[in-house]
């Protein structure tokens, strides 16, 4: 696995010129000093993914945190999606199979979600481009914000990030017709899975902190958890227990028409008043104890 890392997994779609790539058209001076011919000639191909160098395969569309240079150590890494993945033909990062620059759409992190305690990221249409190969820096780098980093580019993109649509807002589900087959080893097979459809806005994303792979490029993303009242929380679980009590009474079994059955049945109902009517006495004890 260790010698994918960094390395690209291309599209086969036609070389282009550089302005007609994605990359081109939000950056068109970031290679202006490489040759007219070159740029103008059909000498730039994308690619589907990337291998990070933590083993994760990103691909166009996933969502990443990455290191920002500009910015303290310690400090929180940028959330972005890829748009592109892009390769000079000839280049010495092509030769290696591994990207020339990489463009991201920078997200931006807004308040924490209530019902989840994740916090909630949209993609805003700022753009940064990573560069690899670049000989002459043009200040066109500073009008558009971007990070110059070292040569290592996929180190600097540290690892993908798991983003869920709001769900619980719009409603989001599905029906027993939502499903699709599973492919294995690019074959259909009997197996299927419920496929959610996505209602209401699509970008309105939240990011998952409480995944574990990768947790220490998240730790300082994640909303901290406030902790329980102590006090509070006793006192609910002790309403809990006494409600499920009385539940228990009032949904017991119907009494039987043997005669025995039904004395039974009193027993029983005799028997669980008195653990309510102690449960009772434990609770008045209990605000007594927080009123003091």
């Amino acid at each position: 696995m260790s010698a994918f890392l960094g390395q690209c997994r291309r599209n086969n779609l036609p070389l282009q010129p550089y302005l007609a790539t994605e990359t081109g058209q939000h950056f068109p001076n970031a290679l202006s000093s490489l040759p007219n011919d070159i740029l103008e000639g059909c000498n730039f191909r994308t690619c589907k993914s990337v291998v990070l160098f933590n083993g994760d395969i990103c691909k166009i569309g996933d969502w990443v945190l990455a290191a920002s240079s500009t910015q303290g150590a310690g400090s929180s890494p940028i959330v972005a999606c890829v748009r592109e993945i892009i390769q000079r033909q000839g280049s010495d990062a092509d030769k290696l199979l591994r990207p020339d620059a990489i463009l991201l759409e920078c997200g931006i992190i807004g308040n924490p979600v209530v019902s989840y305690s994740m916090p909630a990221v949209r993609a805003h249409g700022e753009y940064l481009l990573y560069p690899v190969e670049v000989c002459d820096l043009s200040a066109e780098w500073h009008l558009y914000h971007q990070l110059l980093i070292e040569p290592s580019l996929s180190k600097q993109i540290l690892c993908t990030a798991n983003l869920q649509h709001r769900c619980q807002v719009y409603n989001c589900g599905a029906s027993e017709s939502d499903i699709e087959f599973i492919y294995e080893e690019r074959a259909k097979t009997s197996k299927a899975k419920v496929v959610i459809r996505h209602n209401g806005d699509p970008d309105d994303l939240i990011l998952n902190t409480a995944r574990m792979h990768d947790a220490k490029h998240m730790q300082s993303l994640r909303v901290p958890i406030q902790p329980p009242d102590m006090n509070l929380a006793i006192l609910e679980g002790a309403a809990r227990e006494i409600r499920t009590r009385s539940n228990n009474i009032t949904t017991g079994p119907e009494a039987s028409a043997s005669s025995s059955k039904s004395v039974c049945g009193l027993h029983g109902r005799s028997t669980r008043g008195r653990q309510v009517n102690t449960s009772l006495q434990q609770h008045s004890q209990i605000q007594s104890v927080l009123r003091a």
